[in-house]
C-alpha cells in the first residue's frame, strides 16, 4: 500500500457513502482509519483510535440512539476536544451542568472513565459526520 494508493482508497469510499446517502459503518470506518493511519506520520493515536472502534463497535455505539439530543451535542463537543468549561461557555450552560450530562451519557453507554467517553465521542463523531458536503 503506498499514499497515493490510500488517497484514492479514502476518496472512493467517502464518494460512495455519499452517493449511497448513508453513514460509515464500523467496518469501513475501520478501512478508513487504517488508510488514514497508513498517511500519519505518527501512528500511535490513530491506533488508539482503532482499537477504541474495535471495543466500542459492538457495545456502546448501538446504545447511541439512546442519548438526548443535548447529550449528542455534547458528545460531539468532547470529541473536539472541550473540557467542561468550554462546553459550558459554548452552550450557556454551567459546568456543573455539563458534568451532570457527561455522568449521564458514560452511565447510559456504560463507559467507565472519561477515557472511554473521549474514544466513544470520536467515533461517534466520524460515524455522524458528513465527511463530504455538497
Amino acid at each position: 500500500m503506498n499514499s497515493n494508493n490510500s488517497q484514492k482508497q479514502i476518496v472512493s469510499l467517502l464518494q460512495e457513502l455519499k452517493l449511497k446517502n448513508e453513514r460509515l459503518n464500523t467496518t469501513q470506518l475501520l478501512i478508513l482509519l487504517e488508510h488514514i493511519k497508513y498517511l500519519c506520520i505518527n501512528k500511535t493515536a490513530i491506533n488508539l483510535i482503532i482499537s477504541s472502534v474495535r471495543s466500542l463497535a459492538n457495545k456502546e455505539l448501538l446504545n447511541a440512539d439512546k442519548l438526548t439530543e443535548r447529550e449528542s451535542e455534547i458528545v460531539l463537543l468532547i470529541a473536539e476536544g472541550l473540557q467542561n468549561i468550554e462546553i459550558a461557555s459554548r452552550l450557556n450552560l454551567s459546568r456543573s451542568t455539563i458534568e451532570t450530562h457527561r455522568k449521564n451519557i458514560r452511565k447510559k453507554l456504560q463507559l467507565k472513565g472519561n477515557g472511554s467517553l473521549f474514544a466513544f465521542a470520536l467515533v461517534y463523531s466520524i460515524q455522524s459526520y458528513q465527511i463530504i458536503g455538497g
